[in-house]
């Protein structure tokens, strides 16, 4: 049965079918899934292997529990999952305050881990409802996209510890820095760096950081 509401000793969440995101969402074009395949992952300190997918619409993560049922993990307990696909991926949960000032539970990558702050990233997908012909404009079916990456900071040297999520434009971005950020737009102009780019935001945060 879909979504049946079953309490599991282990991660305490609701079991759903595989495929009940094409009921939900009307059978669209592609999937709300980063990998739709399941893939191998170590989940906090646990010796097993559990098989995990990522909903990058939702925020969620799926655990395959049996062929035809998988849960869904619950964002506000805290996670690591750490995929065993020999790429190094780990996911963690943690709380946020979004823009409209909601704290929001969801699970972000780790980018980046230095004694001074981790970089995470939230790979986002968007549901576009099926659009039908009107005059001469085509009907458009429902499709999920990718959309823009959020990138987020852990300042260690704060005790709070919290996650905040970073402007995604350059304004907005050096304003982040406060009294440093005419010293932050010369480095990121020098270099040629941009705040879209993980390799180049770990460069911008270890100058910040290392000064």
């Amino acid at each position: 049965m879909c979504a049946q509401q079953l309490r599991n000793e282990e991660f305490g969440t609701v079991y759903y079918e595989p495929n009940f995101y094409k009921t939900k969402y009307k059978a669209p074009e592609g999937s709300p899934y980063l990998n739709e395949v399941f893939t191998a992952a170590r989940i906090n300190d646990r010796d097993e292997t559990h098989f995990v997918r990522f909903d990058a619409v939702e925020g969620v993560v799926e655990i395959q529990m049996a062929q035809d049922r998988v849960i869904v993990l619950d964002n506000s307990i805290p996670y690591t999952i750490t995929l065993l696909n020999g790429n190094d991926q780990v996911y963690e949960t943690h709380e946020y305050i979004n823009p409209k000032g909601d704290k929001v539970s969801t699970f972000l990558r780790v980018v980046h881990r230095s004694e001074n702050y981790t970089l995470f990233v939230r790979e986002n997908k968007k549901y576009f409802k099926e659009v039908k012909a009107q005059g001469y404009a085509a009907a458009e079916p429902a499709v999920f996209k990718k959309t823009q990456d959020q990138f987020y900071i852990m300042d260690k040297r704060k005790t709070s510890g919290s996650v905040v999520p970073l402007p995604g434009n350059s304004k907005g971005f050096r304003e982040f820095f406060e009294n440093d950020a005419g010293r932050i737009k010369s480095y990121i102009k020098t270099n040629k760096l941009s705040i879209s780019q993980s390799e180049d935001l770990v460069a911008i945060f270890d100058y910040y950081f290392g000064q």
